[in-house]
């Protein structure tokens, strides 16, 4: 799956632009890689992300080779500057760090774990 972010400013023939290529990996260790390319200031400061999986809540996630840290409270995730929440109501695990202004690796495992090895 590929995706592409261009900002509605962006107009390759009349100066600076920035392009940004999302793709993802499927299966039970997900990878989402944010590549770009282009001269336009990238102005973002937290990266967010919302990854829905029903069937399987997460083990651990990394961003490039930095495992981010659990947050078993949400509150303490919202005031955290980086981090992941499993939301059990969504289904969802959420992510946030701020933005390395460089392309990067986000990774979901997703893997089978049990709660005695943990």
């Amino acid at each position: 799956m590929k995706l592409c972010f261009r900002p509605a400013r962006c107009v390759p023939d009349r100066g600076v632009c920035r392009r940004t290529e999302i793709s993802m990996t499927d299966g039970s260790v997900v990878k989402v890689a944010f590549k770009s390319e282009g001269s336009y200031t990238d102005f973002v400061e937290t990266v967010t992300v919302e990854m829905i999986r029903k069937d399987s809540s997460p083990f651990w996630v990394a961003l490039g080779d930095q495992k981010l840290e659990h947050y078993l409270n949400r509150r303490k995730f919202d005031e955290a500057k980086e981090g992941w929440y499993y939301s059990q109501s969504k289904r969802a695990v959420l992510v946030k760090y701020a933005n390395p202004k460089h392309d990067v690796s986000l990774t979901v495992s997703f893997e089978d774990f049990d709660l005695v090895g943990m």
